[in-house]
């Protein structure tokens, strides 16, 4: 569903159901010890993929775009735009009772982002979040069939920030920032109650000049 509004701009609204035969999903085995491609291990993490008997995923997107053309000016350069999709999902695999979610999907993802359009200046805040996800399975097959060695990405929101001025059309300085507020992906194994590891990306500031010909 879509719909315009006057002037400029729109909101849409979407819903979604996908069904996947056979998905491929990769896998971790702690403390493994055997023959694997013609190599012998002991005691070791084999990172493999395996094959589920069939994934469902489910769910809703919406989005909008609406310049504020209606304030009186200079505030009528601002505008915002935002997205939202909430999902669900299981996957069957083979040795397991219960079903997981699909690996890489998260159940929400959101983003929106604040911008201003005039004068030659152009600017914009941008705020991402993203929802846990399974990222591995813990084991192939029947090597776990609780799900406590499941691996997962923690939910994480990042900042970023861009301001630019055109003096002539064909010229833009800029300066910009992903990643404002330092956020950190965070690993775990089943619940966020047993961490594995930290993955910090750090911010990341840049200047520039940009010319157009």
């Amino acid at each position: 569903l879509e719909y315009y509004f006057d002037g400029e701009g729109g909101i849409s609204v979407s819903a979604f159901y996908k069904r996947i035969k056979n998905p491929i999903f990769a896998t971790t085995a702690l403390n493994q010890s055997g023959t694997y491609g013609g190599v012998a291990v002991t005691n070791s993490t084999v990172n493999s993929f395996g094959n589920g008997t069939e994934a469902h995923v489910q769910g809703v997107e919406f989005a909008i775009q609406k310049p504020f053309t209606f304030l009186p000016s200079p505030l009528d350069g601002f505008g915002v735009n935002a997205n939202l999709t909430l999902s669900s999902s299981d996957l069957k695999v083979p040795g397991r009772t219960v079903k997981t979610p699909l690996v890489g999907q998260a159940g929400t993802i959101a983003s929106g982002q604040l911008y201003y359009e005039k004068y030659g200046i152009s600017a914009r805040v941008a705020v991402s979040y993203r929802d846990a996800y399974l990222d591995t399975d813990g084991g192939l097959n029947s090597a776990d069939p609780t799900g406590l060695t499941d691996g997962y990405f923690g939910k994480i929101t990042t900042i970023d920030a861009r301001i630019g001025y055109r003096p002539v059309k064909y010229m833009e300085v800029f300066v910009e920032g992903t990643n404002l507020t330092d956020a950190q992906d965070y690993y775990y194994f089943a619940t966020p109650a047993r961490f594995r590891e930290v993955e910090k990306y750090g911010r990341s500031m840049r200047v520039g000049l940009s010319l157009n010909y």
